[in-house]
């Protein structure tokens, strides 16, 4: 039965808060998330011209109007998604109480299990990419999954969730001087309206009062959203769809379901039950005093992004204007004319008679401005510095006179990186700690994963009777890694200074316990990593697998292996691409030059 609008409309400042189960009134409640939003619609443009600028004037409907030959924002940003999420995580869980080692090693395979879902490191690595333009928002909560029967009664399930929230669809207090201190956060998120009618966890007298949203495309104070750059999002929609908001209140550790177009009511109000820090993580890096808005990244790039593409279109422009002519005297003149018309009519490598051959000259007009160039070319070397010298981070190209030096520079590179990595790993560790609650305080479900044993692969099952125990109680301790992305030619080398330093040096002691290397399978690793297949045809076996055994041990007692050091000097040219770069700089910009560079 649909109730009347008698029995629903009300006046908001009638409203009482035990009617919707705040303290605080929700129209209250709803004033403040508004106000917030306003407040927020600066960096909302902000988030979205940056994004603009990293795909470039060559996507969608609405993307930048300007080209941009050089895309500094798209290579910055993928040189820090490689460095800072390039691989999916892996988890290592610990716990300081004996009782609960058994429970924390079969958590931590069921989680790294849980972990090759690939939608849980696009989510992480879409938050990384966003707190480059603004902030990564992640949510963690539960969703319903279905009815299970347990024990003769249905039951209805839930499935622990990571979710990537855009700057778009986000509001947290902006009164608060910090993340921490904010007292509500929320989102927004699309619904078809068929389904929201029907969900039988809200209101039913607020869900029949429901309507379908047109124009999703904007936000409700009319500023555009990224759904904008691939056209008007409410063309080729299946379903008639409705925007719902919900809304985290720390104090009151309440959750508020409601739709902004009907506020006289919430759609829900429940208990949060979940970690103390609540549902929403947020990833970013320049904090900024007394303010819960952080400095993005990109923000700091934007301007050199803007004017290298800037002279680099100006440049292409007189690039395209030049052009070669030849200068002839006027046609009345009977010798010149003739001369020109002949010439002209030549084809290439034709040799020809001419009377006047000096009267007829070659001029080149216009060309590219060399101390535009040139600045142009500085400017993109100080993006690379600002930016923490992107060419060393991206293993772009080497930048100085040794390989000894690009080392020390690589280090330095990775300072700043370095402490972008653990910003990076403390959100995944809180992220995948609620992650890690949620499946630990499931009541229904029986997890499984597969552990590694010396009789092969045997099945693990961490069931409900052995998670009774309350979570924060096992002291607990995630601890994210391997979301770095390495490359084959890093593990080679790795695995060869593995070989070297460590497992050959300790042969006699491995063959006392009755080990040894698989050499073959040594030489198999490393062929893969560095891509060369043949390098299995050195290794050849007679009979029988060859293994470090074989290969290393003598009837006569083991001697420690002879470390060998050899220094290699490599020549890369004076100055590096940094000095050759800049040698170019002052050459096109008339500057003088060292000797070396010269």
């Amino acid at each position: 039965m649909i109730a009347t609008d008698d029995e629903i409309e009300m006046e908001q400042g009638e409203k009482s808060a035990p009617e919707s189960g705040l303290e605080v009134p929700l129209p209250r409640l709803i004033d403040a998330v508004m106000e917030s939003r306003k407040k927020l619609t600066p960096w909302r443009e902000q988030y979205i011209t940056l994004w603009k600028e990293y795909v470039g004037d060559f996507y969608g409907e609405k993307a930048n109007e300007k080209a941009n030959p050089v895309n500094k924002m798209e290579q910055a940003t993928t040189i820090y998604l490689q460095q800072l999420a390039g691989n999916p995580p892996r988890v290592n869980v610990f716990t300081k109480n004996r009782r609960y080692r058994a429970g924390a090693t079969k958590l931590g395979l069921v989680m790294n299990s849980s972990l090759e879902d690939y939608r849980i490191h696009r989510a992480l690595q879409r938050s990384v990419r966003n707190s480059l333009f603004g902030m990564g928002i992640v949510k963690v909560g539960l969703k319903s999954s279905g009815v299970k029967n347990i024990g003769g009664e249905n039951v209805t399930t839930s499935t622990p969730f990571v979710e990537s929230i855009l700057l778009d669809d986000y509001v947290v207090d902006m009164t608060a001087s910090s993340f921490d201190t904010a007292e509500y956060m929320g989102h927004k998120y699309r619904v078809p309206l068929k389904d929201a009618i029907r969900n039988p966890e809200w209101d039913k007298r607020v869900r029949a009062k429901l309507r379908e949203q047109d124009n999703l495309n904007v936000n409700e104070d009319g500023d555009a959203r990224l759904a904008e750059m691939s056209g008007e999002a409410d063309r080729g929609k299946l379903h008639k769809q409705v925007e719902v908001w919900e809304v985290y209140v720390r104090a009151e550790r309440k959750v508020v379901t409601y739709c902004e177009h009907y506020p006289a009511y919430p759609l829900r109000v429940v208990d949060w039950e979940g970690p103390e820090r609540g549902p929403y993580h947020a990833l970013f890096y320049n904090e900024v005093d007394g303010n819960v808005m952080p400095l993005a990244p990109a923000a700091t790039w934007i301007h050199l992004h803007n004017f290298i593409n800037s002279a680099m279109r100006k440049l292409i422009r007189q690039a395209e204007r030049a052009k070669s002519v030849g200068l002839a005297p006027n046609m009345s003149n009977q010798n010149g004319g003739k001369d020109a018309m002949t010439i002209m009519n030549a084809n290439d490598g034709d040799v020809v008679a001419v009377e006047s051959p000096e009267a007829i000259q070659e001029r080149a007009f216009g060309g590219i401005d060399q101390s535009t160039f040139g600045f142009m070319l500085q400017c993109n070397q100080m993006f690379s510095t600002l930016a923490g010298n992107l060419e060393t981070l991206g293993g772009l190209s080497a930048q100085t006179d040794t390989a000894t030096q690009d080392a020390i520079l690589n280090q330095n590179s990775s300072e700043r990186i370095n402490a972008m990595r653990q910003k990076v790993a403390l959100f995944t560790k809180g992220v995948l700690t609620d992650l890690a609650y949620w499946m630990w305080t499931d009541p229904t479900e029986t997890y499984r994963a597969e552990m590694d044993s010396p009789v092969g692969a045997i099945e693990v099952a961490l069931t409900p009777e052995e998670r009774q125990y309350d979570f924060f109680e096992h002291e607990i301790e995630i601890e994210p890694y391997s979301m770095v992305f390495q490359t084959p030619q890093q593990r080679s080398q790795q695995l060869s200074q593995l070989m070297m330093s460590t497992l050959l040096p300790a042969q006699p002691m491995l063959q006392q316990q009755g080990l040894s290397i698989d050499f073959t399978q040594y030489v198999k690793m490393l062929a893969q990593y560095m891509n060369l297949p043949e390098l299995n045809d050195l290794v050849q076996s007679q009979g029988m697998a060859l293994n470090a055994s074989d290969s290393f041990k003598a009837s006569e007692p083991s001697t420690p292996p002879v470390k060998v050091s050899t220094e290699n000097r490599v020549s890369k040219g004076a100055g590096g691409m940094q000095g050759d770069e800049s040698s170019m700089i002052q050459r096109l910009m008339a500057g003088g030059n060292q000797n070396k560079q010269n």
